[in-house]
Formats: structure tokens, C-alpha cells, sequence
């Protein structure tokens, strides 16, 4: 498994509120070693240091989580969800007790359990699973303007550059109660898992970041890649990302390959 990161404040940023986390464990199968890993990614808001707080936090209380998801048999996405809770009353404490109005975070987490990608996903920052070929899936952003892509209204295109596309509908730390969509996606060889922020997304196509990841063979060498050409373009936000390559030998011709039957 090859994992890079990277998080930069951008050109225009004062600090970077961004945090990062990464977890790895090769645990013992009937098939033998297999190679698990969380990632989890935020992306803080609320200026003056309150952004950087929140991120952080928020990345602890998944460090925790981390260590019972390599080893418990408790569902993953109840570990995950809790962790999200936790995260999120955490960050309302210390606001509480520090008499801040407003410090928030965006959060994605994604738990690779040697087969499936599990994640969980607050606000604009994204998980995605790419390939060689094609994008291959992502989460669904918590804003005003991903709402108008469901709904038929824009494109995707258009919403990048949408006067309101910073507005974000779902943080941690604005609310006493947190939930989240859950995602589970079968991962093939070949595909590589990225964990990123807007100040990534948005100024990079899906394909500009295949691009990447295509011409290096490194993890850390691909998302550098990324994040400055990300700076070079617009750099008005801070920059973070974690790209991970699982080594999987299983490809989509094992589940395409068998003939169709008619039911009748």
C-alpha cells in the first residue's frame, strides 16, 4: 500500500486549518496479511486560529476511532459514526468553554478494509475513488450549490464557478446533532483512493488529477503534484490531500466476464 499527503496554506492564506490524518495495519487473515488503513481529512473554518482548532479535534477523535476500527468486530460504520459525534461534541465543548461563536470543519473519513472503501463525508471536502480510465465514484458535497446540480438546476462545471459556491449546508461544531451520508464501494486494481479539500477540487479536474497519479508511480510525488499545480492555478485556499494505492490484484473482468442469462 503506498500512501502520500501533503496540506500547504496556498498563496493567500495566512495559516493553514487543514489536518490530515493517516492509519495503517497489516492484520492477519484466513488469506493471509491484509493491509488496512483509515485516512481522514478536514478541512477548518472560523478564522483566528478557531479553523485550525476545529480540524484538529475533530482528526483526534478519528485518531481513537483508528485504533478499535483495526481491531474490533463492531460494524465500521457504527465506529465511524460515532467518531463523527464525538468530533462534533468535542468541537461545540471547546467553543463553549472558550466563548467562540463560530469555529467549524468540514470532515471526510475513509476506512479501507482490504476490499471495500467505507466513508462518511460533512460538508465540501471529498473522498473519491480513481482509476487509469475513468473517475470512478466521489461523495456528494454539503452545499448550496451541489443542491442545485441534484436538482437538475446546474452543471457541475457551473457550479465551480457559482457566486455562492462556498456555501457550505453541514459542518461539525454548528450543531448539537451530526449525521452523514454513508458510502461503500468495492475498490479493483488499479484504483487509487483520494481524500481532498476544495482548495484541490476545485481547481482541478477529475482527469488533471488522473493525470497525476498516472504519471508517477509515488503516492507523495502524485499528490504534490496535485496540490502545486492546485496553488499554481488559483491558491486562494489552503491546499490538503491524501492519495492511497492499495496493491489489489482483483479487476472488474471477474465480475463482467460471465455471460448474461435471460430470467425467462
Amino acid at each position: 500500500m503506498d500512501i502520500g499527503s501533503i496540506s500547504i496554506k496556498g498563496r493567500v492564506r495566512k495559516r493553514d486549518e487543514d489536518s490530515i490524518l493517516v492509519m495503517t495495519e497489516s492484520v492477519s487473515s484466513e488469506e493471509g496479511r491484509v493491509e488496512k488503513c483509515l485516512l481522514v481529512l478536514a478541512d477548518g473554518m472560523g478564522g483566528a486560529q478557531r479553523g485550525e482548532k476545529a480540524s484538529r479535534i475533530a482528526v483526534d477523535s478519528f485518531r481513537q476511532a483508528g485504533r478499535k476500527l483495526f481491531t474490533s468486530t463492531e460494524p465500521v460504520f457504527d465506529i465511524l459514526l460515532d467518531a463523527l459525534d464525538a468530533a462534533n461534541h468535542s468541537i461545540l465543548k471547546y467553543a463553549r468553554e472558550n466563548r467562540i461563536r463560530e469555529m467549524g470543519t468540514t470532515l471526510t473519513a475513509a476506512f479501507f478494509d482490504g476490499e471495500f472503501l467505507n466513508v462518511i463525508n460533512v460538508g465540501d471536502s471529498r473522498t473519491y475513488i480513481l482509476s487509469r480510465d475513468t473517475p470512478i465514484a466521489k461523495t456528494v458535497d454539503d452545499s448550496f450549490v451541489m443542491e442545485l446540480v441534484l436538482s437538475g438546476v446546474i452543471s457541475e462545471n457551473t457550479a465551480r464557478r457559482h457566486p455562492r459556491k462556498n456555501e457550505i449546508m453541514r459542518v461539525l461544531g454548528f450543531d448539537q446533532s451530526i449525521s452523514s451520508p454513508t458510502y461503500r464501494w468495492r475498490m479493483f486494481k488499479d484504483d487509487s483512493i483520494l481524500l481532498c479539500c476544495d482548495g484541490m477540487w476545485e481547481p482541478l479536474s477529475e482527469y488533471m488529477m488522473m493525470d497525476a497519479i498516472s504519471m508517477s508511480s509515488s503516492a507523495q510525488t502524485s499528490v504534490e503534484n496535485m496540490a502545486y499545480l492546485a496553488n499554481e492555478i488559483d491558491g486562494t485556499d489552503n491546499i490538503s490531500a491524501i492519495l492511497c494505492k492499495p496493491s489489489l490484484e482483483t479487476d472488474y473482468s471477474r465480475f463482467v466476464s460471465k455471460q448474461t442469462q435471460s430470467l425467462r
